[in-house]
């Protein structure tokens, strides 16, 4: 059980950490700070799993409505945004909430 509280304490960890930088980096993106309001960010991955090594990185999805999804697809060639938290890489993959 020991070792299953560790992950679990990782992995808390770095949700404070993404639920803490979240909004900042969204409305200073100019993409998402149009958009980043309009749905919900999930942190998904090995993150999730308790795997926080210096070789994991943050995988993250916005959540939109199809109407937000095509305002991101009509400003960016790309649903995928790479990020950077407190050193360690990741990225925004933007989907849709009817997918």
């Amino acid at each position: 059980m020991e070792n299953l509280e560790t992950h679990n304490s990782g992995t808390r960890q770095w949700i404070e950490r993404v639920s803490k930088w979240a909004p900042t980096f969204g409305q200073a993106h100019p993409v998402l700070g149009r958009i980043a309001g309009l749905g919900d960010l999930i942190l998904t991955g090995s993150t999730t799993l308790g795997v926080v090594d210096e070789y994991s990185d943050l995988d993250l999805e916005l959540v939109l409505s199809e109407d937000a999804v095509a305002q991101v697809d009509t400003a960016s060639p790309t649903r995928y945004i790479e990020c950077h938290l407190d050193g360690k890489p990741g990225s925004v993959i933007v989907v849709s909430a009817n997918a």
